[in-house]
């Protein structure tokens, strides 16, 4: 039995003026300002009837995943949109195996002819904004918990940490239970800090965990 996936043409125009808008400003990547434009993103993905799956291997011009416990073929044409987690293109050769993919097209029994592929494992890592309370201190690191996920942030000697007026204090100065926002490059949950920041009031500094 056949059966149809097709992102209407609404939608789809939706999606490209947001992967424009995206790879042009790269605003995902910039951090702390930009969880409004990442929860659209997500919208807009879970809306168009995309199907999530994990890539089992590569070709020159499709690729298979595995999508609950069923395998496609996806088929990639001159007309397919290729694009990682922050929403700039990239080319199928970019797709390797284990990469967490999504895909919107047409579904014809097990083969998905593909109109826009998202690559959620590219880039490995990106930088971005967390804010959360401190679990736990060493001498050049710290635990943070964010929405009941916990993040080691690495602290070297660039990172620049700041009290809540921004005045430079030292990692010594930071205690567990304190609130913090950091910005650096995120990797799983292990985030290498460029920037800390302690935070004043409970309303201050909503997390920008986007995962």
């Amino acid at each position: 039995m056949k059966k149809n996936i097709i992102v209407s043409l609404a939608v789809i125009a939706l999606v490209l003026g947001t992967i424009g808008f995206y790879a042009t400003n790269n605003v995902l990547a910039k951090g702390p300002k930009n969880s409004i434009q990442a929860s659209f993103a997500k919208s807009i993905i879970k809306q168009s009837g995309i199907i999530t799956g994990k890539v089992s291997s590569t070709a020159a011009s499709s690729f298979n995943i595995t999508a609950k416990k069923t395998t496609y073929t996806v088929n990639v044409s001159s007309t397919s949109i290729i694009v990682n987690r922050v929403w700039d293109k990239i080319n199928l050769g970019d797709i390797k195996a284990g990469d967490s993919v999504q895909i919107a097209g047409s579904i014809a029994s097990s083969t998905i002819e593909a109109t826009l592929i998202i690559d959620n494992s590219l880039p490995p890592v990106i930088e971005r904004s967390l804010s959360g309370s401190v679990k736990s201190t060493t001498t050049n690191s710290l635990v943070l918990l964010v929405k009941n996920q916990e993040y080691t942030v690495n602290i070297s000697p660039t990172s620049l940490i700041f009290n809540n007026v921004w005045g430079k204090i030292n990692l010594g100065d930071i205690k567990s239970g304190d609130r913090l926002a950091t910005f650096g490059a995120v990797n799983g949950t292990i985030v290498n800090a460029k920037m800390i920041r302690l935070l004043g009031n409970k309303n201050e500094g909503e997390s920008e965990d986007d995962d």
